[in-house]
């Protein structure tokens, strides 16, 4: 473990309260990692728990969204139900025009923050408010783990997130980008900055410390002042990763931007949320 990678686990150690016993590399990729170092536990999968005030919900988005959560494949890939619920009351109190996520995965974060977005341009459409819209990104590669991977969720991923959308009644407020997340922000800049910038950043998708770095500094450039970042499992003695909590525990060193910075528990699984507001 070289200098650097040493003092960060200490920092992780001295924060968690736990000792930290390997260090996911910045040069490997994910096909490189071994199976014990991936994301999905190993053990019986098991669907959510979902709460009552989502099971008992009428809307169409909220009817898709249990039935992607009844089905154990969901699980853990999907965001927790509680979690999702403090998403979308995220954005139904910032309103904002552009949304940027990196990580689609199912369309479960996807639905659950453009069902927010709906509820402000109004059952009309996306029109409602010019440039009304939330860009997601992801590869759609199969995932690691084989029992998933055989799972009628994570078959012919895309299309499926794009029926998911349209049954959910959200399909014209979303711009799915297939391919490398970080390099698609950049890509799409010039098309952002024309829509007025990005108001609201999820970013969950390569959770390696190079990964969310490359999101990061992807998305940073067409962040307004006073646009937020949200990143996912920021907890990594939960949900063994170090990527976001690395990025966290280095912001001052990875940008001259001004950030203010709110870490949250989560239920059901705490894999935690932080929320930065940019506000130079």
């Amino acid at each position: 473990m070289n200098r650097w990678a040493s003092k960060a686990v200490q920092r992780a150690a001295s924060r968690f309260g736990v000792r930290v016993v390997r260090w996911p590399t910045m040069l490997r990729n994910d096909a490189d990692v071994p199976s014990a170092e991936r994301f999905f536990p190993v053990g019986e999968h098991r669907p959510w728990t979902i709460p009552a005030d989502l099971r008992e919900r009428t809307e169409a988005w909220a009817r898709v969204l249990v039935g992607v959560y009844d089905d154990a494949a969901s699980w853990p890939s999907s965001i927790a139900p509680e979690a999702g619920l403090l998403l979308h009351a995220m954005v139904r109190n910032i309103k904002p025009r552009v949304i940027v996520e990196t990580g689609t995965c199912l369309g479960v974060s996807t639905i659950w923050m453009a069902s927010a977005m709906r509820a402000m341009v109004g059952e009309g459409g996306a029109g409602g408010v010019t440039g009304t819209a939330l860009h997601t990104f992801d590869l759609f590669s199969p995932p690691p783990d084989e029992r998933l991977a055989a799972s009628g969720l994570f078959k012919d991923r895309r299309r499926g997130v794009e029926e998911r959308l349209g049954v959910a009644g959200v399909a014209d407020l979303v711009r799915i980008h297939q391919g490398d997340s970080s390099a698609g922000i950049k890509a799409a800049h010039e098309m952002l900055r024309a829509a007025g910038g990005v108001q609201f950043a999820y970013i969950d998708g390569d959770h390696s410390p190079r990964g969310a770095l490359a999101d990061f500094h992807a998305v940073e450039p067409v962040l307004a002042v006073g646009g937020y970042i949200v990143l996912h499992d920021t907890f990594p003695a939960v949900c063994n990763h170090l990527g976001p909590r690395w990025l966290i525990d280095h912001l001052g060193e990875v940008t001259t931007c001004g950030y203010q910075v709110c870490e949250l528990y989560t239920a059901q699984t705490n894999y935690g949320l932080a929320v930065l507001r940019r506000v130079s």
